[in-house]
């Protein structure tokens, strides 16, 4: 019965039911990823791409957010190791 009362209702409620529900998971695991001043920027792209939905080769969003969040804390990281030397 709660199926099919759910199933009722259109499915941009149901999203946004959703992600209503995981909101308090979601802002504290970012405030603790933007916690560290060194990583916020690879923390920040992480999420942006992870969310976005993105889709290359089937691959998806949260691989590709992983990607680009590894990519750009190397970058950052030589470029204080060069800045430090």
């Amino acid at each position: 019965t709660l199926t099919s009362l759910l199933m009722s209702f259109p499915s941009l409620f149901i999203i946004a039911l959703a992600g209503i529900a995981l909101f308090g998971t979601i802002s504290h695991n970012i405030a603790l990823a933007f916690h560290d001043v060194n990583d916020r920027e690879a923390a920040l792209l992480t999420f942006l791409c992870s969310a976005s939905g993105i889709q290359f080769f089937g691959i998806g969003s949260a691989f590709w957010g992983l990607i680009v969040g590894i990519i750009v804390m190397i970058i950052f990281k030589l470029k204080l190791k060069k800045s430090l030397s």
